[in-house]
C-alpha cells in the first residue's frame, strides 16, 4: 500500500490548486510501475521520498478552509468538511475545493473572481476563468485571452496567450483538446502557457506534418469546414470535425498548440516541439515529446531524457514517475527493489 499513498499525494495537490468539478485521473497498469526518482533519475525508497514530499507540501501549503454544498448546490466554505457552520455560506456556482495560502478561485453570476477567508473579493468576478494567486499572480481569461494579474486586479502580464496548458486526457491517446487548466500557475518563476497554433496533415502513421492555414477555409457552420490543402502540387478536399480534426482518405488533419513557459514579464523563454507542459518545481518541469516525458530545466535542456510514460513535480528533490515495462515480472522487479 505504501507504494501507492504518493499518487494520493499528488491528486490532494491538484485539488488545492484546482476547482471542484476539475477531472484527474492516475491510470494504473499491469505494464507500468510507479516509483519514485531523484534529480539523477534513480529509483529510491518510496517511504523516504514520500516523507521529504510530505514536508514540502506542510510547509508550502496552508489549508485555511474547505468548500461544502448548500441548498441549491450553491458552493460555501467550512474550517472543515465535518462542520456544520458555515465561515462563508453557500452562494457560488462554482470554487476552488481547498482555500490556498488565504485565498479562492469561486464563480459567482457566471464571472469568476478571487476571495479572502472572510469571503472579501481580492479579485471582482469579470473574468471567464481564474486561477487563484501563484507566486503573487493569478491567470485571468478575458475575450478569449490569458493574461496575469497581480493581488491589486491590475494586468501585469496583458491577455495576448491562446491559453494556460492543460490536457483533458481521452482514450484516444491523439485526441487531447486543450481547455484552460486550473493548475498550470507561475512556478520558480516561470509559467506554461499556449502560445501559438498551427495546423497540420499528418498520415495514419502520423509521419507526415503538412502545414495548413485556416482562413483559406471556407466555414459553414460550427462543425464543418470545407477547403483545399497542398501537398506539393496536389490538392486534397477534406472536412473539419467539431474536434478541429480534418479527416482524409490518406489520413488525418488536426489543429496543433504551441507550448512553451514565460517568466513574469511576460516573455516567451522556453519553447520547443513540446506535445504536453507541466509547472515547474524544484528548478525542473515534466515536457512530453512525441510520447514519452523527461525533465527540463530553467534553460529548457534536458536534465532527464524522454524516458517517462507519466511524470508529476518534483518536490524535495523527489518525484513520482511511472516506468514503461514489458511484462509483469519486469514491473514487480520495481517493487522489490528495496524490500
Amino acid at each position: 500500500m505504501k507504494k501507492f499513498k504518493v499518487w494520493f499525494i499528488v491528486i490532494a495537490i491538484s485539488f488545492i490548486i484546482q476547482p471542484v468539478n476539475a477531472d484527474i485521473h492516475v491510470p494504473n497498469s499491469p505494464k507500468k510501475a510507479h516509483i519514485y526518482i531523484d534529480k539523477k533519475g534513480n529509483q529510491v525508497k518510496d517511504d523516504f521520498a514520500q516523507a521529504k514530499m510530505d514536508k514540502y507540501i506542510n510547509k508550502n501549503y496552508k489549508i485555511d478552509l474547505v468548500s461544502g454544498q448548500g441548498k441549491d448546490y450553491k458552493i460555501g466554505y467550512k474550517k472543515s468538511s465535518y462542520d456544520k457552520e458555515w465561515v462563508i455560506k453557500p452562494k457560488f456556482e462554482e470554487g476552488d475545493h481547498l482555500f490556498v495560502n488565504g485565498s479562492a478561485a469561486v464563480r459567482i453570476n457566471k464571472k469568476w473572481g478571487i476571495i479572502n477567508t472572510k469571503g472579501k473579493w481580492i479579485i471582482e468576478p469579470k473574468y471567464d476563468s481564474i486561477v487563484n494567486f501563484s507566486e503573487g499572480l493569478a491567470a485571468a481569461r478575458l475575450n478569449d485571452k490569458v493574461g496575469f494579474l497581480n493581488k491589486k486586479g491590475q494586468w501585469v502580464i496583458n491577455p495576448k496567450f491562446i491559453d494556460l496548458f492543460c490536457f483533458y486526457k481521452t482514450k484516444d491517446y491523439y485526441s487531447k483538446v486543450p481547455f484552460f487548466c486550473q493548475d498550470a500557475e507561475f512556478h520558480d518563476g516561470l509559467a506554461p502557457v499556449i502560445y501559438d497554433k498551427d495546423f497540420i496533415v499528418h498520415d495514419k502513421n502520423l509521419k507526415i506534418y503538412i502545414p495548413v492555414i485556416p482562413e483559406k477555409f471556407n466555414i459553414q457552420d460550427e462543425t464543418e469546414v470545407w477547403g483545399k490543402v497542398k501537398k506539393d502540387k496536389y490538392y486534397i478536399k477534406a472536412k473539419v470535425n467539431k474536434f478541429d480534426k480534418l479527416f482524409l482518405t490518406h489520413g488525418l488533419y488536426e489543429k496543433r498548440y504551441k507550448l512553451g513557459y514565460i517568466n513574469k514579464q511576460g516573455d516567451l523563454v522556453i519553447k520547443d516541439d513540446f506535445r504536453e507542459i507541466e509547472n515547474f518545481s524544484d528548478g525542473l518541469a515534466a515536457v512530453r515529446k512525441d510520447k514519452l516525458f523527461g525533465y527540463i530545466d530553467k534553460n529548457g535542456e534536458f536534465i532527464l531524457p524522454p524516458k517517462y510514460v507519466e511524470a508529476y513535480n518534483f518536490y524535495n528533490g523527489y518525484a513520482p514517475v511511472a516506468v514503461f515495462c514489458k511484462s509483469k515480472r519486469q514491473v514487480k522487479s520495481y517493487y522489490k527493489k528495496f524490500k
